[in-house]
């Protein structure tokens, strides 16, 4: 195998995430081939020993899976006062895994959880607009109201949620949903006026929620690359976009740097070279007397004219 920075090999075993790895890089506590080594070093997992403290890095098939998770378990791998994690519910997982982003510990419904490090980056980061999609059942009927203002999006913290919302009975509705942010669905319906009194995770990307409470299931591959895919194009797409608006954004404040410049110089800023333009005729005679003037002094002769 090529030989890759060193915080990504660890990350890929699922020892940890790649941020806590460069925190382990950086404290001076991963080693290869017994030298310590700072962040950016690249190894080769295969040819290399990599230690992470007394635990030795090694590459194996990674593990995706899909829980559904029930209501009062936390979405930790530890819990410092004891209570109840959704490590407990995965009985027969042979290594460690990791979860996928959070679930509240009142919510229950579909949890991913993975030992690939940059498949959960993928998946958890803003730019990707992973979707996900919730059923909440709320205090009281939602109104004509309500569902007319979610179409130009809810104002949450400062910034502007785009959602999309299906009433399924009067209390009972299907929100998709890609923002990530802490309890965000209850903010959102907080927003229109509702409590959400009972709230369940259906779905992320194409990856159904489809197995009884408290269960477990690896992610068949269509899944697995539906979701890689989801992120990629996404990704894609918001840089397209970004890139579009920097070249505009560029071009913009170019061609008007060029026509503030010629303002000064008293041209007509469309047309610059027309209208009898003495002093753009006369900076443009400035400029071939100085050419010819270098161009002498360069090379002992004088400057072809051209006819």
């Amino acid at each position: 195998m090529h030989r890759q920075r060193v915080q990504k090999i660890i990350a890929a075993s699922g020892f940890c995430s790649r941020r806590k790895a460069e925190e382990l890089i950086a404290a001076g506590k991963v080693t290869v081939n017994g030298q310590k080594i700072t962040l950016g070093d690249q190894a080769d997992p295969d040819k290399d020993t990599i230690m992470a403290g007394k635990q030795r890095i090694t590459q194996e098939a990674h593990l995706y899976l899909a829980l559904h998770k029930p209501s009062g378990y936390l979405t930790t791998r530890t819990d410092l006062w004891g209570r109840k994690n959704v490590m407990e519910l995965l009985k027969g997982v042979p290594r460690p895994v990791y979860p996928v982003g959070r679930l509240d510990r009142d919510a229950r419904g579909l949890l991913l959880l993975t030992s690939d490090g940059d498949f959960a980056q993928r998946i958890m980061h803003p730019s990707n607009k992973t979707t996900k999609t919730y059923q909440a059942a709320l205090d009281k009927p939602l109104t004509k109201e309500a569902m007319a203002r979610t179409r130009k999006g809810i104002t949450i913290e400062g910034r502007r949620v785009q959602a999309k919302l299906r009433k399924i009975k009067p209390k009972l509705i299907e929100l998709t949903i890609h923002e990530g942010r802490n309890k965000i669905v209850k903010k959102y319906c907080h927003a229109l006026g509702y409590h959400v009194k009972d709230l369940k995770r259906v779905a992320i990307g194409d990856v159904r929620l489809n197995i009884p409470e408290g269960t477990w299931r690896p992610l068949t591959k269509k899944e697995k690359e539906g979701l890689q895919e989801d992120g990629k194009r996404q990704h894609h797409q918001t840089t397209t976009k970004r890139t579009a608006q920097s070249r505009t954004s560029h071009a913009t404040t170019g061609r008007e740097r060029r026509r503030a410049h010629d303002r000064e110089q008293g041209r007509n800023p469309r047309h610059p070279r027309r209208d009898g333009d003495r002093a753009g005729r006369r900076e443009h005679d400035d400029h071939n007397t100085r050419r010819d003037a270098l161009h002498q002094k360069r090379t002992g002769t004088r400057r072809p004219q051209r006819r």
